[in-house]
């Protein structure tokens, strides 16, 4: 396992490269890092795949800014592509990360060979009402700017959807906290998209440290 970084407009940018095959990127959700990932980065380097598993800005060890936004997520993760040369990579997305993934997708058609998402909205309102109300909650007392994003960003429409044309596969957890409405419009308009209902789990559960995804992963996408 390597500790690499990349630097995308003076912003620089930290992942881990693990194992050697086909490369497949992790991206992380809002206050996290790529180390929730522990486990399957080990899954997957053993089962010939590369992972490259990225700390977004503003987390882990990637550096902060002053105003977090998806769009330019979505560029950092085009800059590690174009430094490690990967040939269409698949990349699996958790929530926020899910969201990049399809904007990188949108603005790069060619750029993935597979998208993977989970827990992924297509706009603030794409979230549950109670989850919404204790984010604003939170951001009157503490102005974050991990918590501005997510209430505020993203707008992601039908019609940017239509136009992502690698395979999609959809996860979406039985007591999400995601709308299933917003999980089933991504699998509905993307060209090539599926959904894949997770029971008894939430939005997290069997993903963060959990060897279950890996199970997942395999048994639905990765193809």
């Amino acid at each position: 396992m390597e500790r690499k970084e990349t630097c995308n407009g003076g912003v620089r940018i930290s992942y881990i490269r693990s194992g050697t095959g086909h490369p497949v990127i992790l991206l992380h959700g809002n206050d996290e890092d790529h180390s929730i990932y522990s486990d399957i980065i080990e899954e997957l380097s053993n089962d010939g795949f590369c992972v490259f598993a990225i700390d977004s800005r503003g987390h882990g060890m990637s550096d902060g800014v002053d105003r977090l936004r998806y769009e330019d997520m979505a560029e950092d993760v085009m800059h590690v592509i174009r430094d490690e040369k990967m040939e269409r990579p698949a990349l699996f997305g958790f929530s926020d990360g899910g969201i990049t993934g399809l904007l990188l997708s949108v603005k790069y058609p060619d750029a993935l060979g597979e998208l993977i998402v989970a827990g992924v909205n297509l706009s603030p309102e794409g979230l549950a009402k109670r989850t919404r109300a204790a984010m604003r909650f939170g951001f009157f007392f503490t102005r974050s700017d991990k918590l501005r994003l997510m209430l505020t960003q993203p707008d992601i429409t039908k019609e940017q959807l239509s136009s992502v044309s690698v395979p999609v596969t959809v996860f979406h957890a039985e007591n999400d906290m995601v709308k299933l409405t917003d999980s089933q419009a991504v699998a509905e308009n993307v060209k090539n998209g599926k959904l894949v209902f997770v029971e008894n789990e939430t939005h997290d559960s069997y993903v963060k440290d959990n060897k279950k995804l890996y199970g997942l992963l395999r048994k639905h996408a990765l193809r």
